[in-house]
């Protein structure tokens, strides 16, 4: 049998255990609300997601190429391999095509967009040649073009019609299209051309050939002009400096050059030998 005390007890715990679900009861309602929402928001959010990764009105219909100059739109389309044009742009990777672009020997970098509904616009930045560079493969010489960071970046049967110096240095070898040439004494001649040819306009067309010859080590740099075929020394050091005084030097002699059979910049003054 009961005692009061032990029913006292009861209606308080059935007093407690109500109070608690009924002040529960609202927050259990709302999560389950909110879940039910969410699912329906998701579930709203995957079907749209299919939609566009399968509607037609989002199949690439046209690509869009900007800032190139040398690079053709041709190579572009066979750098990226696009042969179904009509895949949905967003089944294409942006970074994809970033990285396969920037395999391209004379792009730098690239940028691709989506401009909706059916576009791809590509934004590259291509690499420019400051000279042309002989090197020896097996036995045969290949002449490539080169940018200011030694990066061979085109080969052509018509580059020696190119107005552009020729850096000859026969220490050099097995290096293709898309390399990076290494040698300091090359990359040193670019950097420089590149500085040069901003300061002076069309400075490098003077040039016909940079001729660098090691001896003992060390490298003799020659330079060999466009015209008359004067042989300029510069000794162990192909500086901005020194590409400054000779342009002085040569728009001083004017037409006199042809007389002159070379110009030493070994040392701190020009020393000049003329033809007898």
């Amino acid at each position: 049998m009961e005692t009061n005390n032990e029913k006292i007890v009861t209606v308080q715990k059935d007093f407690f255990r109500e109070r608690w679900w009924t002040g529960l009861r609202p927050h259990v309602l709302r999560i389950i609300c909110l879940t039910i929402i969410a699912a329906a928001v998701l579930m709203v959010f995957i079907r749209s997601l299919q939609f566009i990764r399968h509607s037609e009105m989002f199949h690439l219909n046209k690509i869009i190429l900007k800032g190139n100059h040398d690079v053709k739109f041709e190579d572009i389309l066979e750098t990226l391999e696009i042969k179904d044009d009509r895949k949905n742009i967003f089944q294409i990777s942006l970074n994809g095509i970033k990285k396969k672009l920037e395999t391209h020997p004379r792009i730098r970098t690239a940028y691709v967009t989506r401009e909706l509904p059916d576009k791809l616009v590509i934004q590259i930045f291509e690499r420019r040649s400051v000279a042309l560079i002989n090197i020896r493969n097996d036995i045969s010489p290949c002449l490539y073009e080169i940018d200011a960071e030694g990066y061979l970046i085109g080969q052509d049967p018509y580059l020696a019609e190119y107005d552009l110096p020729v850096i000859t240095d026969d220490g050099i070898r097995e290096a293709g299209l898309g390399d990076r040439i290494r040698d300091e004494d090359v990359l040193r001649i670019v950097n420089v051309l590149k500085t040069v040819e901003k300061d002076i306009f069309q400075f490098g067309r003077l040039i016909a050939e940079i001729n660098v010859s090691q001896k003992a080590g060390d490298a003799e740099i020659t330079l060999y002009l466009n015209f008359f075929n004067t042989r300029i020394m510069l000794g162990k050091t192909f500086s901005e400096k020194k590409l400054k005084r000779l342009n002085t030097l040569l728009v001083v002699l004017g037409e006199k050059v042809k007389d002159v059979e070379y110009i030493d910049f070994k040392f701190d003054e020009a020393v000049s030998r003329y033809k007898i």
